[in-house]
């Protein structure tokens, strides 16, 4: 394992940018808007953690973590976030990995699943949860908001680093990834994002776009995202690959919705997947400082 070196500094100057850097304008009708005021700041001198690989003990299934500086974000809603330094995860959390906590891949052949404290083993998916779309190499979906909480205290377990879903303001700072957003906006989409206009409606290999300038890759289009909002409460962001440029261009931000499990056939439905969901993912972070707060 290459673990975690937080000595290197990326002395990055403090600046000021559009919300439209991250690949789209961050305005939405939602009650939680995007950035207020239009900016996202880097910290003066912000040191950003290094970036390191992970892997998931007595298997060969690795995932990576890149280091985010510290800064802040002007959110509609909350106003003023500080944010410490943090990692990320560079790609949505594949299929590759998920299916090592859905179905105990990890355990040797034969072995009970462990039991760890905290986490519930989720049901096993009653149809193909890929949708056909791909498995090795892309991007988990279907999944509910309590299946990729229960997936961060598994994968916290396994570990021994404590992971989870990002906060809105992180998830936001970033996909701004310290404004680099000269290019005009069509171009960034068509570089960066698996969308409606070039998806052929499906999702597509993790990293097969260029990445944003933390070198994360698919913030907007292929997969949503859940984080957890201003309020506290669940929410997706960063668009799918069924949403157009032009209508992910005035909306990253999507509550989820029962439509979303409006199929599912058992009583009661499943709270672990979402049989019309198949376009919702996640990533995950872990805090290398103290964690974001409320600028007073």
């Amino acid at each position: 394992m290459i673990g975690p070196n937080i000595g290197r500094a990326a002395a990055i100057a403090s600046f000021c940018v559009s919300a439209a850097s991250c690949g789209t304008r961050a305005t939405t009708a939602s009650a939680d808007a995007g950035a207020r005021g239009g900016y996202v700041r880097i910290q003066n001198g912000a040191a950003a953690p290094e970036s390191y690989i992970d892997i998931i003990p007595g298997t060969a299934v690795k995932f990576e973590l890149i280091g985010a500086p510290g800064g802040e974000i002007d959110l509609a809603s909350a106003g003023k976030v500080r944010i410490a330094p943090f990692w990320i995860g560079k790609v949505e959390v594949s299929w590759d990995l998920f299916d090592m906590y859905v179905y105990g891949l990890e355990q040797q052949s034969g072995a009970p699943r462990e039991k760890i404290d905290g986490v519930t083993y989720p049901s096993k998916p009653y149809i193909s949860m890929d949708r056909s779309y791909g498995h090795t190499g892309y991007p988990a979906i279907s999944m509910s908001f309590k299946n990729a909480q229960n997936f961060c205290a598994w994968l916290s377990a396994k570990t021994h680093k404590k992971y989870r879903l990002p906060i809105e303001a992180e998830w936001r700072f970033a996909c701004a990834a310290g404004g680099a957003g000269e290019i005009p906006e069509k171009e960034i989409l068509q570089k960066q994002a698996w969308l409606y206009d070039n998806s052929a409606g499906t999702t597509h290999p993790s990293a097969s776009k260029a990445p944003n300038a933390f070198g994360l890759f698919d913030m907007i289009g292929n997969a949503s995202e859940w984080a957890v909002g201003a309020d506290g409460k669940p929410v997706t962001l960063g668009g799918t690959f069924q949403d157009s440029m032009k209508s992910i261009a005035k909306n990253l931000r999507t509550p989820p919705s029962d439509a979303w499990n409006a199929s599912d056939p058992q009583s009661p439905k499943s709270q672990w997947w979402l049989a019309d969901g198949g376009f919702v993912g996640f990533r995950v972070v872990r805090d290398a400082g103290s964690p974001a707060a409320k600028v007073k």
